[in-house]
């Protein structure tokens, strides 16, 4: 499948990461616009469900918090990812995590 972002940027998601992506997985779309989401963001979201395709489903983050140390609360994959994030990118994030149905990014 493709995804074109905002700004006119394809990108291609195999099944294998797609998977994760419930709301557009199981349609027959070749191509999605997601013409809500800069290809910035877009790019991040496909990096998250890559470094999960190979996992059957996404871990789900326990609440409450056991801790305030990110790695202590998520896998040392997901907190590396996080960590690496500014405020307005993982709030550009959930936002495209919503619009794809990856509900332990959202």
């Amino acid at each position: 499948m493709q995804f074109i972002s905002q700004d006119g940027r394809t990108f291609k998601i195999d099944d294998k990461a797609l998977k994760h992506c419930t709301k557009v997985s199981n349609t027959n779309l070749e191509v999605v616009n997601l013409t809500g989401i800069k290809s910035n963001i877009l790019r991040k979201v496909i990096q998250y469900c890559q470094i999960h395709q190979n996992d059957a489903y996404i871990p789900k983050i326990s609440r409450p918090l056991k801790s305030n140390l990110i790695f202590e609360v998520v896998d040392f994959q997901d907190a590396e990812f996080i960590t690496q994030l500014d405020f307005e990118e993982i709030f550009q994030i959930i936002q495209a995590a919503e619009v794809l149905g990856i509900d332990r990014l959202s």
